[in-house]
């Protein structure tokens, strides 16, 4: 499963609020950033469409979190990778093989595992453009724009099909809900809580490491300047296909130091959650 994001963001829209950009502010969590505000969405579908409905359900939330913008906190530019509990249904992949080797989703009828959601997502691309949701697999792929409400699915021997999709209005639900119980809700509180599991390894994750200079264009002039991030468009892509953090997946602005994994604590501890630095979830999978 596959979320990809490039949108361009300029000083102003850092600007517009005390909060924005920030993942404090008086002490308290803000929780502003890329993948948590304005591409927050495609993460959260990802998760739906990946059938990650639980906090138990996640095993691990590998980032790596960055910022071009030279006045905020908050990330701009961020891989995540949630990472599902592995079940019986992977038992035929052997102990040996990790649960997240491969971000596709192979068509093994009943028998299939849970993907893992591989997000890529940056406000400091050169051109905006739709953000998407892919489902990979050896039947071919899925892709929703899911602010275009259009999906593209193209079969292994390259047809494409596209489909235009009407939008539920999820306040329209929510009014429904409240004026007839009978009505189910389309999301449901509990249905939020991987989400919630996210933005909780984004927050404990170490604050965002700047990009250095020499790899940032800015464009524009006063608050409407904006970063472009060099080469960002191919990093977004190579992130996706293998399924590993920016550096490593050839990023020349990336730093290994910046990754970080957080785990859902077990049911007998009494803490929210614990962060290391990454590089046990990720190095047998990632590294050559």
């Amino acid at each position: 499963m596959r979320v990809h994001g490039a949108w361009s963001r300029d000083r102003a829209y850092y600007r517009r609020s005390p909060w924005a950009g920030r993942r404090r502010l008086d002490g308290r969590r803000v929780a502003d950033g890329v993948a948590t505000n304005p591409l927050a969405h495609g993460v959260h579908a990802g998760l739906v469409v990946a059938g990650i409905d639980r906090l138990e359900d996640i095993a691990a939330v590998t980032t790596e979190l960055r910022r071009a913008h030279d006045d905020i906190e908050a990330d701009d530019t961020a891989f995540v990778r949630i990472d599902p509990v592995r079940g019986a249904a992977d038992a035929d992949l052997g102990e040996d093989t990790p649960s997240h080797a491969d971000p596709t989703c192979e068509d093994t009828g009943a028998s299939r595992p849970r993907p893992a959601v591989v997000c890529a997502l940056t406000t400091t691309a050169p051109v905006q453009g739709a953000p998407w949701i892919e489902v990979v697999g050896t039947g071919g792929a899925a892709r929703l724009s899911y602010t275009e409400d259009l999906l593209r699915r193209t079969a292994p021997d390259g047809t494409v099909t596209e489909t235009q999709h009407e939008r539920t209005d999820l306040v329209e639900n929510l009014l429904a809900h409240v004026r007839d119980p009978e009505v189910p809700l389309l999301c449901p509180l509990a249905a939020t809580a991987p989400f919630s599991a996210v933005l909780e390894a984004i927050q404990t994750a170490p604050d965002p490491a700047p990009i250095a200079p020499e790899h940032v264009t800015w464009l524009g002039e006063g608050e409407a300047a904006r970063p472009v991030v060099d080469g960002i468009e191919e990093a977004l892509t190579a992130a996706l296909e293998t399924g590993a953090p920016f550096s490593r997946s050839g990023a020349t602005w990336a730093h290994e130091d910046a990754i970080a994994t957080w785990r859902p604590e077990t049911a007998t501890t009494t803490t929210t959650g614990s962060r290391a630095d990454g590089r046990d979830a990720l190095d047998e999978e990632t590294r050559s």
